[in-house]
């Protein structure tokens, strides 16, 4: 039997395309020897095993998104195209980010060390060298921060399709989940049964925005009926969302950033280039962008739009798992 084919019929939750994926991404060994040919063929005598990076809490990777944020999540490396900004605002402006920060680190060390990088604050590989120290520093702070903030959280997964990043999330224990798609259907099953999940399908997430109070009915319908924990009036206050992370495809983050600050002050997105840089840019055939300079001008392009909109804390790192079919991919975390 084919290998690919193996993976799906022995493992329920995972698709021939996933097995595929697996396979090709170094991740099956079949009698302890690391294969990349899905139609390789096995039996019932083989060992096959997938390996652990690929699990989250034993439960297989839902999809490519969960990948994507566990590894943002986990680094705490220097890689190349990281940036940081911070407002001189921020240090005196109440906020969750803050707060949390504070319990984390020295308040002079943390300050001391956006300053360098300050002086080299640029999206580009030569100046990460100049500034290794302090950026890692507050690589470390971030990412220590950042389940600080998941947890007790009432969060909304933006785009969420088949649920990658609610599953990540899950782990750092927020209160509440709500998924938002403009599909259908395409929740995963396992994440369904989850209490601390609510579906909302088949809405763009501008109308979500413009019809919140409608929507934030039927939430809090959800909670009263399941969630008898978690007390309606403690949930989004001021009609906004405790964190937001947000992960679309086939439409700009310029086109929807103002309904997603509507929604929360503290969010996390994925930027992809492909649906950023315009339908001229130079594409090989599976449409992954060649051209590294447009990238970075369009992406610094947006980072100033997310400064224009008063952003008091902004964080830049390069997926270091690239999107399907091999763009680069960067993780923004800002704070307004």
């Amino acid at each position: 039997m084919r290998l690919d084919c193996f993976i799906a019929e022995k493992y329920s939750q995972i698709t021939r395309q996933k097995a595929v994926e697996l396979i090709k991404q170094e991740q099956v060994c079949v009698n302890g020897k690391v294969i990349l040919k899905p139609a390789f063929n096995v039996n019932d005598t083989d060992s096959i095993e997938i390996k652990q990076d690929f699990f989250i809490e034993s439960e297989i990777f839902c999809s490519r998104a969960a990948l994507k944020l566990q590894r943002f999540l986990n680094n705490m490396e220097v890689l190349p195209y990281q940036y940081v900004f911070y407002n001189a605002a921020f240090l005196t402006t109440q906020n969750t980010f803050l707060s949390y920060l504070m319990q984390c680190v020295d308040t002079n060390e943390w300050q001391n060390a956006h300053d360098l990088i300050a002086a080299q604050n640029k999206l580009d590989v030569e100046s990460k060298k100049k500034i290794r120290a302090p950026l890692t520093y507050v690589i470390t702070s971030l990412k220590h921060v950042l389940p600080l903030m998941i947890k007790d959280s009432v969060i909304l997964d933006v785009g969420a399709s088949a649920g990658g990043f609610t599953q990540v999330l899950l782990t750092y224990q927020p209160s509440l989940i709500v998924a938002q798609d403009i599909g259908r259907l395409q929740l995963n099953s396992v994440l369904h049964t989850r209490d601390e999940v609510v579906s909302i399908e088949e809405v763009d997430i501008r109308i979500f925005a413009q019809n919140f109070d409608t929507y934030k009915d039927k939430i809090l319908a959800y909670v009263r009926d399941f969630k008898k924990d978690l007390l309606c009036d403690d949930i989004l206050q001021h009609n906004r969302f405790d964190f937001l992370v947000c992960d679309v495809s086939f439409i700009s983050l310029e086109h929807i950033l103002e309904s997603l600050l509507h929604l929360s002050k503290s969010m996390l997105l994925l930027y992809k280039p492909q649906y950023e840089v315009g339908i001229h840019a130079k594409r090989n055939k599976k449409g992954v962008i060649k051209d590294n300079k447009n990238i970075l001008q369009h992406l610094e392009s947006f980072l100033a739009l997310l400064k224009a909109k008063n952003a008091l804390y902004i964080f830049v790192e390069k997926s270091l798992l690239a999107g399907k079919e091999g763009n680069e991919e960067f993780f923004i975390f800002c704070q307004f």
